[in-house]
């Protein structure tokens, strides 16, 4: 009893630890910070085309996977024309080596089409996790899940719609 009493004090000490770390220190995280920043700031695809190398790939972003730079600017400007106030939060992020591992959420009003639904003008939450991989000072790889079926239950559920 004793022993899992001291584990468990142990893990919870090690999570609050893992917890109080938002930011990872490696040139990777800075080059993602530097995309999550990007949108507030209104210069999303001139960050991206500066911090992407150009053999960048992406999965899962746009679709389908294994987009090129050009590909995945193009997807997020797209996405930013649907949600143009997107504010992205990175709740948790861990660095090792050349790699980034960011969890977050990201926060936008639906002004524009998005995957054939017209703007809703509905206020969205969509969480995320990503891995960054940084090479030669440029981001050279991505991986991203998004909740995109959260997305679509908020943008075309009629329970607590927002009024226009």
């Amino acid at each position: 009893m004793k022993k899992l009493f001291l584990f468990s004090i142990a893990f919870l000490t090690l999570s609050i630890a893992v917890s109080a770390q938002k930011s990872a220190d490696n040139k990777a995280a800075e080059l993602a910070n530097r995309f999550f920043n990007a949108p507030a700031q209104g210069n999303a695809a001139a960050v991206l085309n500066e911090i992407l190398a150009t053999n960048f790939k992406s999965e899962h972003f746009p679709p389908p996977s294994g987009s090129t730079k050009a590909e995945y600017i193009e997807g997020i400007k797209g996405f930013l024309n649907a949600f143009p106030d997107t504010k992205i939060t990175v709740l948790k992020q861990f660095g090792k080596g050349n790699q980034v591992f960011s969890y977050g959420f990201i926060e936008a009003t639906h002004k524009g089409s998005f995957m054939d639904i017209p703007a809703t003008n509905k206020k969205v939450h969509i969480t995320f996790m990503d891995i960054w991989t940084e090479q030669d000072g440029k981001l050279i790889y991505n991986e991203v899940v998004m909740d995109m079926v959260g997305l679509m239950q908020q943008l075309t559920t009629t329970q607590g719609a927002e009024k226009k």
